[in-house]
């Protein structure tokens, strides 16, 4: 029916709207500090503290304002209930990993500009952050396209690896063959494609959570566009603690 070929659209257009923004917000959890970010240092909290909390509100922000607009547009467009609720923990799970590469480039390329707020990070990682958001994006929406592409398309996509050339076509006849897998098996197809998808994104927001608060215990410089740039406003106690 017509949800069958809506929901799979709209996945890929809320994905694209979350690559925009949950990197961007992350990385400016950091610079938006700015001249305050002695407030963090008289707390007694730690670089994983810090890096987790300011990850989690990054995070849940955007996913709550774009699960209410999907839940609006699956009402209009008769979703079922099983695709409102694969759609919003595979996009809980896909985002995460969004963030937490947003919040590691903060520690790195964060600028504070207080004559222009909306400039929170150097050009050179704004691009990276760009790159790196739509790289992860491509790759842990395999497993997720393996779910949303039906089984019997199978046929349709092994054909176009045998004439697609090089690595293009070897990457669509195996693609082929596992949704003919997914015709047969359908549940431990969608099963196994869940828990590889949800797997990769947890692996690689616990890689950036934890090398992000590694650079906010050693200290990250935000370049303040004022008199004086490129000021460290972590500073390392003895104990791992920022007071």
């Amino acid at each position: 029916g017509f949800s069958d070929i809506s929901w799979p659209i709209a996945q890929g257009v809320f994905l694209f709207i979350y690559a925009m923004f949950n990197g961007q917000l992350a990385a400016s959890a950091i610079s938006r500090e700015g001249f305050s970010m002695w407030v963090l240092r008289t707390l007694p909290l730690s670089g994983r503290d810090i890096a987790l909390g300011k990850l989690w509100i990054s995070w849940l922000l955007p996913f709550i304002i774009l699960t209410v607009l999907e839940c609006i547009a699956g009402i209009f467009l008769g979703w079922t209930w099983w695709q409102f609720i694969i759609g919003i923990v595979v996009k809980a799970g896909i985002t995460v990993g969004i963030s937490a590469i947003g919040l590691w480039i903060g520690t790195i390329g964060a600028r504070f500009n207080p004559s222009n707020p909306q400039q929170r990070l150097t050009f050179g990682t704004s691009i990276i952050l760009l790159l790196l958001s739509y790289v992860y994006l491509i790759i842990i929406t395999i497993p997720y396209a393996l779910m949303l592409v039906p089984g019997e398309a199978a046929a349709l996509v092994a054909e176009g690896g045998r004439e697609a050339p090089g690595l293009i076509g070897l990457f669509l006849s195996l693609f082929g063959m596992l949704l003919s897998w997914k015709a047969s098996y359908p549940i431990l197809v969608v099963g196994l494609g869940l828990v590889l998808m949800l797997a990769l994104s947890a692996g690689i927001a616990w890689l950036f959570l934890y090398i992000s608060a590694e650079r906010i215990n050693r200290g990250v410089t935000i370049d303040i566009v004022s008199g004086t740039s490129g000021q460290s406003v972590f500073k390392r106690k003895p104990k791992g603690s920022l007071y």
